[in-house]
């Protein structure tokens, strides 16, 4: 099953960009940038959930195994998950850092974050304090 079109920004150029990813030994995703540079990205939900699962039960396995007596170690498969979701959280870390390069013809700026609108002082959501009224108006006679 082909994997759709994702939007990427290219962690060597950090020029945006989409494309149709393939995927690497472990699950990764790969792309290439417009400029050749070749592009990881992180393990999609479904891979990432099953890995977890899989550690879960080499986890059980080794419990068992260690008591009932025996030596118990995760094995290759268990290495390898191990490493893949160790470098899976490392690339979602520095894919969730990147923004894309500005360019020099005037390409997408970013937009200025607008100050939160207060029509009363010390409220900065703009929000009023109906509970204070509320509970003025229960005391209240009839």
């Amino acid at each position: 099953m082909a994997l759709p079109e994702i939007n990427a920004i290219c962690t060597t150029c950090r020029t945006p960009f989409c494309g149709r990813p393939t995927r690497s030994f472990l699950g990764f995703q790969k792309l290439t940038c417009p400029a050749g540079h070749r592009v990881l990205y992180p393990l999609t939900r479904g891979y990432r959930i099953a890995y977890w699962v899989l550690i879960a039960l080499i986890g059980v396995r080794i419990v068992a195994i260690a008591a009932s007596g025996h030596i118990a170690v995760p094995g290759i498969l268990g290495i390898l998950i191990i490493i893949g979701l160790v470098s899976d959280r490392k690339i979602r870390k520095q894919v969730a850092a990147l923004t894309p390069a500005q360019s020099k013809t005037g390409g997408p700026q970013p937009r200025p974050q607008q100050p939160l609108r207060s029509d009363r002082p010390g409220s900065p959501t703009g929000l009023s304090n109906r509970g204070g009224e509320n509970q003025r108006r229960s005391a209240l006679p009839g």
